[in-house]
């Protein structure tokens, strides 16, 4: 599409909006304002990206250790927070009310708890943190949210699931035979696939 040449710059703009019905753009986010957040290393990116439930709000990671809120009505970076030197962020998801923001992935957490991350969402400040590989032998690979916000489930590397409430409280269960890729809800029934190549479902986690 011609007109959308212009927005193909990533040395200019590292998160455009497009009208498809309009034939307009306009830029979000600029090099400029995602380096000042992120760093302007070469290859740097946008590698997970959710939304507020009323649009406003982005929240990103360039997929290493740090994770910042864009305020599309400010239009500037409202909040950023380093996770930790060594993290790789894999998974990020924002609980259905807003609120609460998951941040996922591999850290070196033998000692300390940094592969994972219960952020607020409005300030970036931590809810609380989970060794999750020094815990459970494995990096967090995705993270969904159950529909009415009350818990949350991790898909780590080695086909566990991970079932963390809002207090912190984790339960775990096998539900692959490799990585787990996707997890998502319909009402309350589960599915996840990844590695095994196949899709299981669960109407329940008991």
């Amino acid at each position: 599409m011609r007109w959308t040449v212009r927005a193909n710059k990533p040395a200019a703009h590292h998160l455009i909006e497009v009208d498809y019905r309009a034939r307009s753009w306009r830029p979000v986010i600029s090099q400029e304002e995602f380096a000042d957040a992120f760093g302007s290393y070469e290859g740097s990116a946008i590698d997970e990206l959710e939304v507020s439930p009323d649009g406003r709000k982005l929240y990103g990671s360039d997929g290493y250790f740090t994770a910042a809120c864009f305020d599309r009505a400010e239009e500037k970076f409202v909040w950023k927070r380093n996770l930790h030197d060594s993290m790789r962020v894999y998974a990020l998801a924002l609980s259905p009310c807003g609120r609460y923001l998951a941040v996922g992935g591999l850290a070196d957490d033998l000692h300390d708890p940094e592969s994972f991350a219960l952020l607020h969402a409005h300030t970036g400040e931590f809810v609380y943190r989970l060794p999750v590989c020094g815990t459970f032998r494995s990096a967090v690979y995705t993270a969904a949210w159950h529909p009415e916000g009350n818990y949350l489930l991790l898909g780590l590397a080695n086909g566990t699931i991970v079932e963390l409430s809002l207090d912190g409280e984790a339960r775990y269960f096998q539900g692959l035979k490799g990585g787990i890729r996707a997890l998502c809800f319909q009402g309350d029934r589960l599915f996840a696939t990844g590695a095994e190549k196949a899709v299981r479902a669960w109407s329940s986690l008991e």
